[in-house]
């Protein structure tokens, strides 16, 4: 009997392999990853000819398929988003189905497959992982060996012992810093300190406030707890109540407002009443001292000089993006652990503040929330997300317009594979060979079905312009000749002026996205979704100007309402209504 453990170098597989070595003696065991060395040394490890390595791409559905065929079962440890890719091929080779689990929404849309199993008389097991997974098979276990059982508690719990991704404060001088990492995204500090005097003077005020006072703090009390997010010991037994605030920090702003607001009362309440004379002086003079010992502890953790925050001339890649075209920069995140303070940590990251820097220097950045508008953020981002420094990571990015990659990463300068698909421009920068243009006419246009982005996007006529697909029923074509004159996209539009020797399809690598038109010449076109991603439009023969436009759907009827609304308010002012006991005049 044949198994096949996809993924079975990582830290999940390995286990399978071993269990499956250990339990199923007469069988043979495919170790089967990307990483085909890992997956070699661990073959190797068993010193066994029932264990063998073999390189798989999940994303190539012929390739797994062949490898999967023969097989009695497939055990899927790779990353859950491609879980449909897997079963899909599984189906094609005939082979039953188990994995670690779907994370909810995944596994809804492996359960529309379950008909198509049936019918193949095929079994596959969702969420063999933690829980429902090893715990049942604990739970059963245990209770084949009790007496009577009469419930099963189940509590999962772990330790994440990453330095840097969800860590302490930092260092003994920046006790006062709150640090969070969002998403993996680039680190956001807020100061939750509002001094020593402020919070003896709120505390004051829940003593000799009175309401006001306790309910300025019961605010700032809530507002620490919501910041805390993950960090916050209750945020185990209250999980799914804390899971809604998907960014815990801005709630910080709570804690500033309340302490605030409550130090204002427990002044209050030193002289009784704020008058003139020497209780008003004493009220002035504790305010200043709260203020001054605030402006004390920000000079000492923050970074106070206006250079620190906006004096970018020492940014090699920002001299290096603004001299080339308006092209886009992809960032991978790479954090490091000998991070001391968080001086230290900002002047680290500070070059690979993406948002930033993209926007300082004209171009897009492609990743995290504003990954191409937004729109198709998880098919896009699942194209570059978690797969190696490669020359196949160079091409899907080459597929998606990018020229740039900014990243701290060592991976990528030890690649072979990417050394050669890209060039290193400084320290953190590369630069992408052979990238799709912005705008481009390709020589030829095929009708697809469903395509699988990921072998699209690795095809040499795709990441480079000269081909294109659109929707199964849309027009095609082939031998099309044109060139792009001229083209400037701009905020919400973009006009190119284009020859066509003949009939050929305009492409924009923007996200389709509804409330884009597009016009020809002045005249509306209809926009086609070109390559799954973006946009296309038909031109005929000769020159002709494109644009394109957006306008969100419901922005008319929303001005609309807004006027109406602007249109009352001014009646109401204008309008002067009767007081009362006046009678209106008659006549």
């Amino acid at each position: 009997m044949r198994y096949v453990v996809l993924g079975g170098a990582g830290a999940m597989g390995r286990i399978t392999v071993r269990d499956l070595f250990e339990t199923a003696r007469d069988s043979e065991i495919v170790i089967a990853d990307y990483n085909f060395k890992n997956a070699q040394s661990v073959a190797r490890s068993y010193h066994s000819p029932r264990v063998k390595a073999a390189f798989v791409d999940v994303l190539n559905l012929q390739a797994t398929t062949r490898l999967l065929r023969g097989a009695f079962a497939v055990i899927n440890s790779v990353q859950y988003e491609y879980n449909l890719h897997v079963m899909k091929a599984a189906l094609k080779a005939g082979a039953h189905y188990l994995d670690l689990g779907g994370l909810f929404h995944m596994t809804r849309r492996q359960l529309k497959l379950h008909s198509r199993f049936e019918r193949a008389g095929l079994t596959a097991i969702l969420g063999i992982g933690a829980a429902p997974g090893i715990t049942n098979v604990l739970a059963r276990f245990a209770a084949d060996r009790l007496d009577r059982v009469q419930e099963i508690h189940i509590r999962l719990g772990s330790i994440d012992k990453t330095k840097i991704l969800n860590p302490p404060p930092l260092s003994s001088s920046d006790w006062d810093i709150f640090t969070t990492y969002p998403g993996g995204q680039v680190p956001l500090f807020l100061s939750l300190y509002v001094g020593w005097v402020a919070a003896a003077l709120a505390l004051l005020a829940l003593v000799r406030g009175g309401r006001a006072g306790r309910f300025w703090l019961g605010v700032a009390v809530a507002g620490a707890f919501l910041a805390l997010g993950a960090n916050n010991p209750a945020a185990v037994p209250f999980h799914q109540l804390l899971a809604v605030f998907r960014f815990p920090e801005k709630y910080a702003y709570l804690l500033h407002l309340g302490l605030s607001l409550a130090a204002g009362w427990g002044v209050h309440s030193i002289p009784g009443r704020l008058r003139n004379g020497p209780a008003s002086r004493v009220a002035w003079g504790v305010t200043l001292l709260c203020i001054l010992e605030v402006v004390a502890v920000n000079q000492r953790v923050n970074l106070t000089a206006r250079r620190d925050y906006y004096d970018l001339r020492d940014v090699p890649e920002l001299a290096l993006l603004r001299r080339g075209e308006p092209a886009r920069v992809y960032h991978r995140d790479h954090y490091r652990e000998d991070v001391t303070s968080v001086r230290h940590l900002y002047a680290t990251y500070r070059r690979e503040l993406v948002p930033n820097l993209a926007r300082i220097a004209g171009v897009e950045h492609v990743g995290g929330v504003e990954f191409l508008n937004v729109s198709g953020h998880q098919a896009m981002l699942g194209l570059v997300e978690n797969v190696p420094p490669s020359e196949r990571l160079a091409r899907r990015l080459a597929f998606l317009g990018v020229r740039y990659v900014l990243t701290s990463d060592p991976s990528f300068a030890s690649s072979p594979d990417w050394t050669r698909a890209a060039q290193r421009k400084t320290e953190l920068l590369w630069e992408i060979d052979r990238v799709a243009p912005r705008i481009s006419i390709p020589e030829t246009v095929a009708a697809r079905a469903s395509p699988a982005l990921g072998e699209v996007s690795e095809h040499a006529g795709y990441s480079s312009g000269r081909q294109a697909f659109v929707t199964r029923g849309e027009r095609v074509g082939h031998g099309l000749r044109g060139v792009v004159v001229s083209g400037s996209p701009r905020p919400n539009g973009m006009s190119a002026f284009v020859r066509a020797e003949t009939e050929a399809l305009v492409v924009w690598l923007e996200s389709d996205y509804p409330g884009w038109s597009a016009s020809i010449d002045g005249k509306a076109a209809r926009v086609v979704r070109a390559n799954g991603l973006f946009m296309g439009v038909w031109v005929p023969a000769g020159e002709h100007r494109v644009e394109f436009r957006f306008l969100p759907t419901g922005f008319i009827p929303a001005s609309a309402v807004a006027l109406l609304g602007w249109l009352v308010m001014l009646g109401l002012l204008t309008v002067r209504l009767p007081r009362q006991g006046e009678q209106a005049s008659v006549g």
